[in-house]
């Protein structure tokens, strides 16, 4: 997959976490699963732009959302953001494409 694929579920609680992510990331699966995305793994994500848009896409249960996005790394990332509602699983699948 050319795209990272982070799978937390209605809490944020990260339930899977795909090859691709964890080598753009550099973190591996197993340090990141069972961790909460937004408070543990992605503090960065915890803003309206991003965090707002989840909860809404889990308060409605919406199909998706997508939106541009920009990790405060150093240097900073843009990337686009993709957020697809699971609902079996009551989880959101967020692609991460950093090909912009």
């Amino acid at each position: 997959m050319p795209y990272g694929a982070i799978k937390p579920d209605r809490h944020g609680t990260i339930l899977s976490y795909n090859a691709s992510e964890a080598r753009l990331s550099g973190r591996a699966p197993e340090s990141v699963i069972g961790r909460n995305f937004f408070t543990e793994v992605a503090p960065c994500t915890q803003v309206r732009e991003f965090y707002d848009r989840f909860l809404e896409l889990v308060q409605y249960r919406a199909v998706n959302r997508d939106f541009d996005f920009v990790f405060t790394f150093d240097p900073p990332l843009k990337v686009h953001i993709t957020l697809l509602y699971e609902r079996n699983e009551e989880a959101v699948w967020v692609l991460v494409d950093r090909a912009q």
